[in-house]
This record gives C-alpha cells, sequence and structure tokens, in this order.
C-alpha cells in the first residue's frame, strides 16, 4: 500500500518591501491622526474648562474636572445692594468657587440673601427653553457648551444681586447669620459676601456705634477690643461650618466718606475676629471689587477713624487754617515755616492716596507788585504745593489748584496797609472736595 504524502497547508510568501512599508505607512499615519484628534479634544477641554478666571483644571475626552480646593456643595451670596447704585459684582475668587461648585454638582445649592434691613432673600432662576439649569447641563455633552452654560447661570445669579431693596440700611452680619441658619451644617458651606460691610443698624452699627472712632483709654479701640466688647453683648449665633470670603470690604464712593487704609484693616481685623469667634472659617478678606459699583446710602454718616478728613470745616480751621502756619515769606514761594509746611502737607499728601481730592488756594498780597508779577508769583506758590505733595508721596492730580492775584481780604481797609491783614494774603486755603 502505497503512503500518500500530505501536503502542508502552510504556504511560504514572499513578502515585498514595499508593501511592508505601505501597511507600516497606513497604521501609523491612523495612530498618528487618532493621536492628533484626541489631542484637539484634549486640548479643547483644557481651552473650555480653563476658562474659568485663571484656574486650572484637569481635562479628559469626557469634559471638565472641578477642582474639589473650591467646590462646595452649598453657597451662600450676600449682596450688598442697598443703596442708590445697587449693582455689586462677582469678583474672579468669587466666580472660581461658582463654577467649580458647579461642575462638581450641577444642583449645587445657590441662594442670595440682601444685606438690606431684613436680610431677606433674593429671588433668582435659570430658565432655558423652560428647563432649569441642573436639567440643561445635565444633557449637554460638550464641555465648551457646558462651560458656557454655567457662566450664564453664575450671570444669572449676579444680575439678581443688582435688585434694589425696599428698605434702607444695611446689616452684613444679620445677614451672613441667617442664611447661615438656612444651610446645611452637614455640608461644605460657603458664604460669599459682597459689600463694603459698613452695617448702620443691628449688631455692628458703624454709624451709631462710631465704632471705628470709639476710644480705649486715650487711644482709638483696637479691633480685638471691639470683638471682645461685641462678645460681650451678642448671642454667639453659630457659623460653625461655614467658610467666608469677603471682597469689597471697607470701600466707600462718593459722596461717603473716604476711608483710610488703617480703618479699612480695622474693618477686616474686627470681621474676622467676630466670624472666627461664631466658629466660621475665614478664608479670604480681599480688596477684589469695584467699589463704585456698591454703595451703601446709610453708610455716608459712619465717620473715618481719621476724623480730620470729615469735612472742610476741619481742614480750613484745624490745619489749612489763615493763622496756621502753612504760609509764605512775602514776596516769595518760601513757607513761613518748611518743617510745619512738611508737617501739613503731609497730611494732604496722604488724604489724598485715600481717594480725597481738594482744592488749593493761593494769592499774594495786593500791594505788594504789579498784576503780572502777583500772577506769577500766586503760580509759583501753587507750584511749591504741589512739588512737596509730590515728593511727600500724594497724588498731585487729586489737587485742583487756583492761583489769584488778588488777595484773600483787604489788606488796606483804611488805606493803610496792614501787615497782619498781608499776612493771610500770603497763606494757603486747602479745602476737599469730596
Amino acid at each position: 500500500m502505497r503512503k500518500t504524502r500530505r501536503r502542508s497547508s502552510r504556504r511560504n510568501f514572499n513578502l515585498n518591501p514595499n508593501t511592508v512599508w505601505g501597511v507600516l505607512g497606513i497604521v501609523g499615519a491612523l495612530g498618528i491622526l487618532g493621536f492628533v484628534l484626541s489631542g484637539v479634544v484634549i486640548s479643547d477641554n483644557k481651552s473650555a474648562c480653563g476658562a474659568a478666571d485663571g484656574n486650572t483644571y484637569e481635562a479628559n475626552l469626557m469634559g471638565c474636572v472641578a477642582d474639589e480646593k473650591y467646590a462646595y456643595d452649598n453657597i451662600l451670596i450676600i449682596a450688598g445692594n442697598t443703596a442708590n447704585t445697587p449693582k455689586p459684582e462677582l469678583t474672579k475668587l468669587s466666580r472660581r468657587y461658582l463654577v467649580n461648585s458647579l461642575l462638581k454638582d450641577a444642583e449645587a445649592n445657590i441662594k442670595i440673601y440682601s444685606a438690606a434691613k431684613g436680610s431677606s432673600r433674593i429671588s433668582f432662576k435659570f430658565d432655558k427653553n423652560g428647563a432649569d439649569f441642573a436639567e440643561v447641563y445635565d444633557k449637554e455633552q460638550n464641555s465648551k457648551e457646558k462651560m458656557k452654560l454655567i457662566n450664564e447661570y453664575i450671570d444669572t445669579i449676579e444680575e439678581a444681586t443688582h435688585v434694589a431693596p425696599k428698605l434702607d440700611g444695611a446689616d452684613y452680619l444679620e445677614a451672613i447669620e441667617r442664611a447661615a441658619s438656612h444651610s446645611d451644617e452637614d455640608e461644605k458651606n460657603l458664604v460669599i459676601v459682597l459689600g463694603s460691610g459698613l452695617s448702620d443698624n443691628g449688631k455692628l452699627n458703624f454709624a451709631k456705634d462710631g465704632i471705628l472712632t470709639r476710644r480705649c483709654g486715650e487711644d482709638y479701640c483696637s479691633a480685638e477690643d471691639l470683638a471682645a466688647t461685641f462678645a460681650e453683648r451678642d448671642d454667639r449665633e453659630n457659623l460653625i461650618g461655614h467658610d467666608i470670603i469677603w471682597a469689597g470690604i471697607g470701600s466707600t464712593i462718593e459722596p461717603q466718606h473716604a476711608l483710610d487704609n488703617d480703618s479699612i484693616e480695622k474693618i477686616k481685623d474686627l470681621y474676622r475676629a467676630v466670624l472666627e469667634a461664631k466658629g466660621a472659617e475665614v478664608i479670604n478678606l480681599d480688596d477684589e471689587f469695584d467699589a463704585s459699583d456698591e454703595s451703601v446710602e446709610t453708610d455716608k454718616h459712619v465717620d473715618p477713624t481719621d476724623q480730620p478728613m470729615r469735612d472742610s470745616f476741619w481742614a480750613k480751621k484745624q490745619i489749612f487754617d489763615e493763622n496756621s502756619e502753612l504760609g509764605f515769606q512775602g514776596s516769595s514761594a518760601v513757607f513761613l515755616n518748611e518743617d510745619k509746611a512738611r508737617e501739613v502737607l503731609k497730611s494732604l499728601a496722604d488724604a489724598t492716596n485715600s481717594g480725597q481730592r481738594f482744592k488749593v488756594v493761593t494769592s499774594v498780597a495786593v500791594s505788594s507788585c504789579t498784576t503780572p508779577r502777583r500772577i506769577s508769583l500766586a503760580e509759583d506758590r501753587v507750584g511749591r504745593i504741589k512739588s512737596m505733595v509730590a515728593e511727600l508721596g500724594g497724588k498731585v492730580e487729586s489737587i485742583e489748584t487756583y492761583a489769584l492775584p488778588t488777595g484773600f481780604v483787604d489788606e488796606c481797609p483804611d488805606g493803610r496797609r496792614s501787615e497782619d491783614l498781608a499776612k493771610q494774603n500770603r497763606t494757603v486755603h486747602i479745602e476737599p472736595l469730596n
């Protein structure tokens, strides 16, 4: 019996090098294309997720990932919308917290309270084609659109803070406490306060109680002194479990009295001490706020710690008086007393840095010289004042200057020249404009 040999099913292929390179080229191209497309998507998401005011986010093909550090379950906004221009603005820091909280949970609980007397809730609603924010957000797959929706929602919230209350008066502390009482202590709670903090009624009444001008002995009371006094009569509303950021604290606008830096720091220190004593964690009391958009009408009655800047009567009669040593020697632009002039103009320079504006008027003795010479001399005296203010670090642009070629007074009332009256024509008149 003859054995037949089974032929192997394996075949020998002679691979063409060109074919190999062609296949590898196609595979490589597909790989590069996929990588590029993935990179575009990732880059696109990073661009969309990173559009939240400088904050950085992780990004993947599914969308944005919230930064847990800035994400809260409940956010309570206290709006200083208590005056003529009720438009407190959400700062970049405030928006960062809102964005991250909404990225983490589209149903994050956000409430707004007015700092007006009675601290009423402010209603707001995000409505897109009959659906609320969470519904629209959950249906959206595109990362850019998700971020756009978040920003639209935050804009809706900010717009709601612009609603003017029916009642005048501000009580920031009461508003914070009331908002906190409606929150969940078992979750992460953030309180965002937008406003000057200058309450004019309630527990911390800056106007009635004279908080900024209260004295403890010979000196003004420190923030620690005030906080201790406040604690003795406070019912200590619980703020445990609440973190607080505050923008615009201490800010004022015309026609309110501008506060100096020491006063603003004092307000910050006082609120920090009071809020921490109630169990809150104060994260940030920053200055990132446009004060021109927030005003508390009754803050106009709050006197700054620097009492002298209160009105033109003080300015004219206390250090800028006609009989003070802020005057010039006869027929010259040289001060009578250089040291005294420097002391007075240092106060003026400091005031310009705190937002004050002034009118400065100089004149010359009528009988001293011809009219052109009097004009020139008066201008020289104005120039000397401005140069010293600049030298002492003040804002010269905050000073309106006037050089009078005629005297402030008639120095020859009886036809005879009076040296005392002539001295008044060599003095400087300075008056606050705001």
